[in-house]
């Protein structure tokens, strides 16, 4: 990993879940990121410079991991439900 080796000091994301949606992963990635001195910039306001960057990070990786439980959870459930109304699922025709 880039931060292990030192070679970078500067880590620009969207959002905490563009790293990822794991929260045990963003806690760790939270580890490496004080260990190694990187400055963690969010376009959605967090900055590892200031005081509260910890928690906002922490809050970001639970709420990333609860989003990807809910759209799993939710699409397991239209896909029940179309079958329990006998319904099929067909692919598009490709016309070539």
């Amino acid at each position: 990993m880039l931060l292990n080796q030192k070679k970078i000091n500067l880590l620009v994301v969207d959002e905490i879940s563009r790293l990822s949606r794991n929260s045990s992963q963003v806690f760790g990635l939270k580890d490496l990121i004080r260990e190694h001195q990187v400055r963690l910039i969010t376009v959605d306001g967090i900055d590892s410079q200031a005081a509260e960057w910890e928690i906002l990070v922490g809050l970001g990786g639970i709420l990333a991991q609860e989003e990807i439980d809910n759209v799993r959870f939710l699409t397991v459930r239209g896909m029940v439900g179309q079958l329990a109304a006998c319904r099929t699922f067909t692919l598009p025709k490709i016309i070539v």
